[in-house]
């Protein structure tokens, strides 16, 4: 059984500009018609960092020319990679302005944990590391790449702690708490391992 909110930890928005703002949307009979602003599915630091986002982005002309997408995937330990994509070529101008953006989430969220969340709230959700937040831009040809293009993430798997690596364009299994009991479920079942 999932949890009912904060269990993607993985989520991809479409990025709608209507009057020079923009707007993150999700898919709906065919078409990025539903706007959102917040995304109670999605994991507690998505949800936190979800609308300082769009906020920042607002403001950098150079950030917000031409994105079309936002892709967020966070660990348990409180690894972030924010993935924009763009329809127009970036470049190191972009970069520059993405090292901005990761400086300012990671203050925000630290900020934020220490402030806003009693010891119940982190336990269940996150883990006491401090944030960290990766930045990607995506264009035709090329990718661009503050800080990590990978997360660290820790599952319990029969009782052994397990630590993975998972890159942002490999797959992984958005429920982390599914994803948990599917891995369970596969080492319980193993007939036979052959070195």
């Amino acid at each position: 059984k999932s949890l009912i909110y904060f269990y993607r930890y993985r989520c991809r928005f479409q990025i709608i500009h209507n009057n020079n703002t923009l707007q993150y949307a999700i898919w709906e009979n065919g078409s990025p018609n539903k706007y959102i602003n917040s995304y109670p599915m999605a994991s507690l630091l998505i949800n936190i960092v979800l609308n300082e986002v769009l906020l920042y982005i607002n403001s950098y002309d150079i950030l917000n020319d031409g994105i079309e997408a936002i892709n967020f995937m966070n660990s348990f330990n409180n690894e972030v990679i924010i993935t924009l994509i763009y329809s127009k070529p970036i470049d190191s101008s972009w970069e520059i302005e993405a090292k901005q953006l990761s400086n300012f989430l990671t203050i925000y969220l630290s900020t934020y944990l220490t402030n806003n969340l009693t010891t119940n709230d982190i336990t269940n959700y996150i883990s006491d590391n401090k944030p960290v937040v990766n930045i990607i831009g995506r264009c035709k040809g090329i990718k661009l790449i503050v800080g990590n293009s990978f997360i660290i993430e820790t599952l319990t798997i029969n009782n052994r702690i397990i630590i993975l690596r998972q890159p942002d364009d490999g797959f992984s299994n958005p429920n982390r708490y599914v994803n948990e009991r599917v891995l369970n479920w596969i080492c319980n079942n193993v007939i036979e391992s052959i070195p």
